[in-house]
C-alpha cells in the first residue's frame, strides 16, 4: 500500500531506495571519522577519546529519515 503525500495528497508515491543509500553512505563516513578521532586521541586519554567520537557522532546527526519520494509533486518525506 503507497503513502499519502502530506505536501500534495497523492497516493502515487514509492520508497526512496536513494535516500537509504545516501544514509548509509554518510553514517559510514560519519563511524570512520568519529573512529580516527577516537584512535588519535585515545592514544593520549581513553576517556577523550570516547568524548571525541561521541562528540562527532552527536554533531554529525543528519536527522530523519525521508524514505518516501512522491511522484507527482517530487518531494520527499518521511512515514
Amino acid at each position: 500500500m503507497s503513502k499519502k503525500c502530506p505536501y500534495c495528497g497523492s497516493y502515487n508515491t514509492e520508497i526512496s531506495i536513494g535516500n537509504y543509500a545516501k544514509r548509509g553512505l554518510l553514517n559510514t563516513g560519519r563511524i570512520a571519522i568519529a573512529a580516527g578521532a577516537a584512535m588519535v586521541v585515545g592514544v593520549f586519554n581513553h576517556t577523550a577519546g570516547h568524548a571525541a567520537a561521541h562528540s562527532i557522532l552527536h554533531n554529525t546527526d543528519p536527522g530523519e529519515l525521508k524514505g518516501y519520494h512522491c511522484c507527482v509533486c517530487g518531494k520527499d518525506f518521511s512515514a
